[in-house]
């Protein structure tokens, strides 16, 4: 309705960028730029202290808003992502693994915009839905890096 009203042109500052655009400062999140207050909610990326962008998907599930866990953390991922991998067969205690294979995406533009790399992608996301973490590259230990996220997330102060 936003963007068919035209209030998404209203620059950063504009109402429904406030509302949804909005990037929690949290401190010590891994890519997170303080530089950008606030996101144009249309064009997500996927960056560290924004909502988790809203993506078709097929199937009982409609969309990646619907995965978010309200009482713990998820880490959602491309099927072929290392993060995937790993944490299929090592699970992080608190976290919840959330794989979306390339046919369950009906908007691939946006997932990719928000997965370029997938063999090496990952988002990291809080119950709250704002991402904690988004994980672009290879890392030797996934289960380490998400756990190490995770425990940034909790205890910022660390």
């Amino acid at each position: 309705m936003a963007k068919a009203s035209g209030s998404l042109g209203e620059g950063v500052g504009g109402p429904v960028n406030v509302t949804l655009g909005f990037r929690d400062p949290a401190p010590g999140a891994h890519g997170y730029d303080r530089r950008m207050p606030l996101q144009d909610p249309t064009d997500a990326t996927g960056q560290p202290g924004t909502r988790i962008p809203h993506i078709a998907l097929t199937g009982a599930i409609t969309g990646t808003l619907d995965l978010v866990d309200p009482r713990g953390f998820l880490v959602l991922a491309p099927e072929i992502s290392c993060y995937a991998t790993a944490l299929r067969s090592e699970p992080v205690p608190g976290v919840t693994l959330r794989v979306v294979a390339d046919d369950q995406v009906a908007d691939v533009e946006r997932w990719q915009k928000i997965f370029p790399s997938p063999e090496t992608a990952g988002l990291l996301i809080r119950p709250d839905g704002v991402i904690a973490a988004q994980f672009t590259a290879a890392s030797v230990n996934p289960p380490h890096a998400v756990q190490l996220a995770r425990t940034q997330a909790l205890h910022p102060d660390l």
